[in-house]
C-alpha cells in the first residue's frame, strides 16, 4: 500500500467582475481523508482562462472540495509513468 502520493490541485475561473473589470479573488479548499478534513488551503489570484496546477502529497484516496470563493477546483491522483 502506497503511504504517501502525490495530487494535482487545478484551479479555474477564479475571479470577480468589478464593473467591466475582472479582477482577482480567493478560495479556500478543504482536503479530506474520509469524513474527516485534514488541510484547508486558501489561495487568492486571477485566473480567468485556463487553470493554475499545484502538487499535493498526501495520504491515498483523500478528495479536495471548494469550500468559500468562486471557481472551479479539480483534485486529482498524478499518475507517474512506470520507467
Amino acid at each position: 500500500m502506497e503511504s504517501e502520493v502525490s495530487y494535482t490541485l487545478a484551479l479555474s475561473d477564479v475571479f470577480e467582475l468589478v464593473g467591466a473589470a475582472i479582477c482577482g479573488s480567493g478560495l479556500e479548499i478543504a482536503i479530506f481523508d474520509g469524513e474527516a478534513e485534514i488541510d484547508r488551503l486558501q489561495r487568492r489570484g486571477k485566473v480567468a482562462t485556463g487553470s493554475y496546477r499545484e502538487t499535493y502529497r498526501g495520504k491515498p484516496d483523500l478528495r479536495a472540495r471548494l469550500v468559500s470563493g468562486s471557481g472551479a477546483v479539480s483534485f486529482t491522483k498524478t499518475i507517474i509513468p512506470a520507467t
